[in-house]
């Protein structure tokens, strides 16, 4: 609302100033007489005010508002329309708040804010549920000291949350609980707890069936290789016949590589990582090994596998795995590879003690739009070209597994016509 000098207010000082005048020609003293006048004035603006002091210390209502005329009045309007509107904000806030706090006193999930020390600022019903941590009683405690587990801990210090962290909930072995955490401002973070049982019982499901109906199907499947490579064995054969004989092999053979995959790939999705853990891995013996296996392999096509070990740093971990991340890499290097073309293969350290294994063929290449999703199961850049080279789909997924059990990173860079570069880099810890 808009203020200013209102026509009483001007009228009024008119008058007092007037008064003052004649006050002063009948009196002769002009000037006692013009302040006596501004005096009273002053007394009665200063009433006025006093007046709305009053009513605002008592509380901002219509009713008890004072009845002042002139700009004084004016001003009592202007808060009550300003009082009207904050109330109408506050209701409207109040109403927002109570949506939200119904919304998530109903989740199922544990939400918290917490500051920059990790301590409780909030926390919704189901944070007790799932991690024992009480919306009112540990409002401003840490999170460690409520929720003891050493892997919060560690992911709490480590400040590195572009990965989900899974872990058991409380009385329970499984890691059923996973938490993100999400910055919000500089001072506060989101963290949230979500329970994924059901995903996992059915990702349980899946893996049991993958790997029981994998080792169902490997039996017959062996005693159908050996009946038909016995056959392709007799000389004496219709050129026909044998033709179908060799293409039921070719496509058993294909059948019995993915079943070993599935099966490879069940077993590490199924262990701990922990597992992955053992003694130091000789990868010079490691990489030269691998690479006697793939120069006798059946779809070796004669390209120069040059190894240079710059170190003869140990990793840490299981030879068996690392040797199928190994021979996967190079396998693929070999099969999109040209004959007489050549594979560069490195194994070195790097300055800040990490160790790094490279691979760099100068094959077809892959396009840009399939690299993101070349570790999924079963994709395929072309499946014609797969099919010929006998691919299964989950080699890479495979190395993705592993160099994760090993703490690894995986990066694979490519350009059509020019080759794939993959990267394998394992930390520090993990070296000896």
């Amino acid at each position: 609302m808009r203020l200013s000098l209102s026509w009483a207010d001007i009228q009024y000082a008119a008058l007092a100033l007037l008064a003052g005048l004649i006050l002063g020609l009948i009196s002769g003293y002009w000037a006692l007489s013009i302040g006596a006048i501004l005096f009273f004035h002053l007394i009665r603006l200063l009433s006025k005010l006093a007046r709305i002091r009053e009513w605002l210390v008592q509380g901002i209502t219509v009713e008890t508002s004072p009845d002042i005329p002139g700009s004084a009045g004016d001003i009592v309007k202007a808060i009550i329309a300003v009082k009207r509107d904050s109330d109408r904000q506050r209701k409207r806030l109040e109403e927002l708040l109570n949506r939200f706090d119904a919304a998530t006193d109903a989740m199922p999930d544990a939400m918290l804010i917490i500051d920059r020390q990790h301590r409780v600022e909030w926390a919704n019903p189901a944070a007790k549920q799932l991690l024992g941590i009480d919306p009112l009683r540990d409002v401003g405690q840490p999170v460690g000291n409520i929720v003891r587990d050493p892997l919060i801990a560690h992911y709490l210090q480590a400040a590195d949350y572009t990965e989900p962290l899974e872990f058991s909930s409380p009385g329970s072995v499984d890691r059923d609980l996973m938490l993100k955490i999400i910055p919000y401002s500089k001072q506060r973070h989101l963290f949230y707890v979500q329970d994924h049982k059901d995903l996992l019982r059915l990702e349980r499901v899946r893996k049991a069936f993958v790997t029981n109906a994998s080792h169902e199907m490997r039996t017959p499947l062996t005693v159908i290789i050996g009946y038909l490579e016995s056959l392709s064995e007799h000389e004496e054969m219709d050129l026909r016949v044998r033709l179908g004989i060799d293409g039921a092999l070719d496509q058993s053979l294909r059948l019995k590589n993915l079943l070993e995959d599935l099966l490879a790939l069940s077993k590490l999705e199924s262990t701990l990582s922990s597992q992955s853990v053992g003694a130091p891995v000789d990868m010079v013996a490691l990489l030269k090994e691998t690479k006697e296996l793939v120069e006798a392999s059946s779809h070796y096509k004669d390209q120069p596998l040059s190894l240079s070990c710059e170190t003869e740093v140990k990793l840490i971990g299981n030879d068996t795995e690392l040797q199928s991340v190994i021979r996967n890499v190079i396998d693929n290097a070999v099969k999109y590879t040209e004959p007489q073309t050549p594979i560069d293969i490195v194994w070195k350290q790097l300055a800040d003690g990490s160790a790094k294994l490279s691979i760099q063929d100068h094959g077809e290449g892959i396009a840009a739009r399939h690299l993101p999703h070349i570790t999924e199961r079963f994709y395929r850049v072309d499946k014609g070209r797969s099919r010929d080279t006998g691919g299964t789909g989950l080699g890479l997924s495979i190395v993705k597994h592993v160099l994760e059990r090993h703490s690894g990173k995986l990066q694979i860079s490519s350009e059509i016509g020019v080759g794939t570069y993959v990267e394998m880099v394992f930390p520090q810890e993990r070296c000896e």
